[in-house]
């Protein structure tokens, strides 16, 4: 197992712009509001206090339409200098322990390259009935996933459906693939079999055909694999 220097994640340049701010609060709490180990900061309080407030300001002025894309850029760039160079100072404080990186309110990089496990298959899976032909599905959220796939089918899935650790939907049966039924062919009108790729948790199914029952599946994955898939659910779609 690889081992690496621990230092401050350097993350916060892609951060959402509207939680900059919240992240640069934490910093400058971390780093003076614990005094040891941080004594020497290569910014004053009042000074990192001032790039957020311009940081602030600025993003401010330019959502309202009464400042600049430019100005904004601007103080957005001081604060990342800023920022910068107190990762360079808890790096230095820190030598290689994540706990004082935490301290700091940096958030500290992994120690090691250890091997992430496939996810646990998904839980609570549950349908809402919406509009006319329509499910909303969820299920209860887990650590360590990173996205969700799901599936409804018009039929119950028999127990040679899988899917594998490569998160392929793998069919198997020892019986010769027969020719396709007209009524199933391409073109018949009515949803039978829905794969949602979608990474997000909760997810929606349309145009499903009134009065027929569907079965829900989840299942969850990460850097790790691909988790079996989750107890089935089903449920009528109604009317209204």
């Amino acid at each position: 197992m690889a081992t690496y220097k621990v230092r401050c994640k350097v993350s916060y340049h892609s951060i959402a712009l509207g939680l900059l701010d919240l992240f640069a609060t934490a910093v400058r709490n971390g780093i003076f509001g614990n005094n040891p180990p941080f004594n020497s900061s290569p910014l004053t309080q009042a000074e990192l206090q001032l790039l957020i407030d311009n940081n602030s300001n600025k993003y401010k002025d330019y959502k309202d339409h009464i400042g600049t894309r430019a100005d904004f850029l601007l103080a957005r760039k001081a604060l990342m200098v800023g920022l910068d160079s107190l990762s360079d100072y808890v790096n230095t404080v820190a030598q290689n322990n994540p706990d004082i990186i935490s301290l700091s309110g940096f958030i500290p990089t992994k120690s090691s390259n250890s091997q992430v496990i496939a996810p646990l298959r998904p839980e609570g899976v549950v349908i809402i009935r919406t509009n006319p032909g329509t499910f909303d599905t969820d299920c209860d959220p887990a650590a360590g996933v990173e996205s969700y796939g799901a599936l409804v089918s018009t039929q119950p899935l028999p127990e040679n459906v899988i899917i594998n650790q490569s998160g392929q939907v793998v069919i198997t049966d020892d019986e010769p693939v027969p020719p396709i039924p007209p009524a199933l062919a391409a073109g018949s009108g009515s949803i039978r079999f829905i794969l949602d790729l979608n990474k997000g948790r909760k997810k929606k199914f349309t145009g499903l055909q009134i009065g027929v029952i569907y079965y829900l599946y989840y299942w969850a994955i990460n850097a790790g694999g691909v988790s079996p898939m989750s107890e089935v659910v089903s449920k009528k779609v109604l009317e209204a």
